[in-house]
């Protein structure tokens, strides 16, 4: 019975690391450029840079007043291109469409 047990432990202990593993592999440092039609001013691009380098996961954010966009360099496998919008969204500022992932 010991054997089957230690047995047993022993497949959990590899599943774990093998899902450990695929989840390493397959997160991507994301980087997408959003367009944010009411960026032409300075506070709204002071709250996109500031509401973003806040956020767990988001690693670069340069945003562009002219072109009214924000190129965002995010981990995947911690925040999505919509929690991303909603932090934003919370502060007032909205995001048209969906992204252009650029890489």
């Amino acid at each position: 019975m010991t054997r089957k047990w230690i047995l047993l432990l022993a497949i959990v202990a590899a599943i774990s690391l093998i899902s450990v593993a695929f989840h390493e592999i397959f997160a991507a440092e994301r980087t997408i450029k959003v367009r944010i039609p009411q960026c032409v001013c300075d506070d709204t691009d002071m709250t996109v840079r500031h509401t973003l380098a806040k956020a767990k996961g988001v690693k670069k954010v340069d945003s562009n007043p002219e072109g009214q966009s924000a190129i965002i360099v995010f981990d995947d496998s911690v925040i999505t291109f919509e929690e991303i919008r909603a932090l934003l969204q919370r502060e007032r500022v909205n995001v048209l469409g969906k992204p252009q992932y650029l890489d």
